[in-house]
């Protein structure tokens, strides 16, 4: 939306104070503001003479102000970031385009800024000496407050009931959770990670756009994952150094940090708007499956059955491609509400099946593995109540029906055995 400045009176200072440059930059940001805000908007003005710029705030509860430079390019920011973090946004280069100003009446509430340049915003994350400037801009994107940093801490924001609070520790830095009284503490050897997975856990975008569920093969190879459940580890070598993050802020998080945790502020928000960004190969968007029964297309096969699964029972999300940290040489993995149900496990040559009493079926040759994990999955009582648990001759005997099957093959044939077929 392109607004034209008007040389205008300014409210909080008098337009007499002002120079005529400082009065039309005054005159944009109140034509912003109101453009958003309404004609009868209370609006205060403060110079900033050494930035060469103007501040217009909306002096209500909840308003926010708008930083207006020399060029005429502009910030908001919002109420809950404190101003001198907001004008030290300001100065690190950040700006909001005009056409997120929505005039009155548009959807929305408020201007939203878009992402920073990458050059100045990836800085933000890796100096720990920019911490406040950092803070405003998490504060602001997930409608929280920044703290006081005192006692060793480098950053801090929350509200009344959740707070995220980064510290030095000893030759690394802590990520402590705190809710209701309640303390969860991960630990990382480098602040810029932190900041990356703090990024991810505050952002509402990554919980509010819907997205596949990712696998270990979104996740580069040289990413390596361990830990727990209750306490996951992502580690990986950059610039000669080894970066290591392990905790309990990484329990919903572990793959997308995995995938992003050497990402730019530009990639980290690229991937968060686009659910392609944080991408599963291979959502199922037919009846149909042609594919290879191959490595490089076993992300796409387990997900697809997954989604089979959803549709027989008509119940989105409970069945899904996860990631069992338990057995080591896994290659995937399905599971129901939460739990991995059934798993690929390749040792020496050899592709196994596991179920959660153990090892099922064993080859050497990965299609008829993957074909065993169709015909288990579509079958077994954890995916489909009905029939008890099968003898291992039952079992055999249903492999070698499919054998040398399509997916799709496979499919159509249990489906119609199937109680809502």
């Amino acid at each position: 939306m392109a607004v034209e400045a008007h040389d205008v009176p300014t409210e909080g200072v008098s337009a007499a104070t002002l120079t005529a440059r400082q009065r039309r930059l005054a005159g944009l940001g109140r034509a912003l503001l109101r453009s958003a805000a309404g004609p009868d908007a209370p609006l205060a003005v403060t110079a900033l003479p050494e930035d060469d710029a103007v501040v217009v705030a909306h002096s209500v509860r909840g308003g926010g102000r708008v930083y207006v430079a020399g060029d005429e390019s502009v910030l908001f920011a919002g109420s809950a970031a404190p101003p001198h973090e907001a004008l030290e946004v300001f100065r690190s280069g950040r700006r909001t385009p005009l056409h997120h100003f929505r005039p009155v009446g548009a959807p929305g509430k408020r201007p939203l800024a878009d992402a920073p340049g990458a050059h100045s915003a990836t800085a933000l994350l890796d100096d720990e000496a920019r911490a406040p400037a950092l803070a405003a801009l998490l504060a602001e994107e997930s409608a929280t407050h920044v703290w006081p940093a005192r006692d060793g801490v480098v950053l801090q924001v929350g509200d009344m009931e959740i707070d995220w609070t980064i510290r030095r520790a000893g030759h690394g830095f802590t990520l402590t959770r705190r809710e209701r009284g309640r303390e969860e503490t991960t630990r990382a050897t480098h602040y810029g990670d932190l900041t990356r997975l703090l990024l991810l856990a505050l952002s509402p975008l990554y919980y509010r756009v819907p997205r596949p569920r990712l696998t270990r093969f979104d996740v580069e190879p040289d990413v390596t994952l361990g830990g727990s459940v209750r306490s996951p580890e992502v580690s990986w070598r950059c610039d000669g150094q080894r970066h290591q993050v392990r905790g309990p802020a990484l329990s919903r998080l572990l793959l997308p940090f995995a995938k992003l945790c050497r990402g730019t502020w530009e990639e980290i928000h690229h991937s968060l708007l686009d659910a392609a960004g944080l991408p599963l190969l291979g959502k199922r968007t037919t009846d149909s499956l042609t594919v290879p029964l191959d490595r490089e297309h076993l992300p796409r096969i387990a997900r697809w059955l997954a989604d089979v699964s959803c549709d027989w029972y008509d119940a989105p999300g409970t069945y899904d491609v996860y990631e069992p940290l338990h057995l080591p040489g896994q290659s995937i993995a399905l599971g129901v509400a939460g739990e991995a149900e059934l798993t690929l496990v390749e040792h020496d040559g050899e592709v196994a099946l596991h179920d959660r009493s153990g090892e099922i079926f064993r080859t050497t040759v990965l299609e008829e593995a993957v074909r065993a994990l169709a015909v288990e999955w579509l079958t077994t009582p954890h995916a489909r109540p009905g029939p008890p648990r099968p003898t291992p001759a039952q079992r055999t005997a249903r492999f070698e029906r499919f054998a040398g099957h399509s997916l799709d093959d496979i499919e159509r044939a249990l489906a119609r055995q199937h109680p809502t077929a």
